[in-house]
């Protein structure tokens, strides 16, 4: 199934607490749209941000108890890439800061979303 893989938080414009834009639409993704819902709930965990976004997604998609469980898988993987990418510049012209706290914060994220996987 084709989507916007990359409707993250750093890709839309939010007026008034709702959803007003979407930019950076270059491209589709092919496959689960459950995978964006992931990707959403690690971001903004990651950064300790509210997940508001993530629960207008997941009320959205009202998943069901398996894809509620592939989303957890997909947030897991993220947490796997989001962790992978400290220390590495990849398309950066500075590598990303090993900070401690946030690294943390993900793997006890991982370790959280691990336990409800199994």
């Amino acid at each position: 199934m084709p989507f916007l893989h990359d409707i993250t938080t750093k890709n839309v414009i939010v007026h008034d607490a709702r959803l007003s834009g979407i930019v950076d639409v270059d491209d589709l993704c092919f496959g689960d749209p459950l995978l964006l819902v992931g990707l959403i709930r690690v971001a903004l965990f990651a950064h300790g941000l509210d997940p508001v976004y993530f629960e207008h997604w997941r009320e959205i998609a009202r998943p069901d108890a398996e894809q509620t469980a592939a989303i957890d898988l997909y947030a897991a993987l993220y947490c796997i890439d989001f962790i992978g990418e400290v220390g590495q510049r990849f398309n950066r012209s500075d590598a990303v800061p090993a900070d401690a706290i946030y690294l943390a914060r993900l793997r006890d994220f991982l370790a959280s979303l691990c336990l409800q996987i199994a």
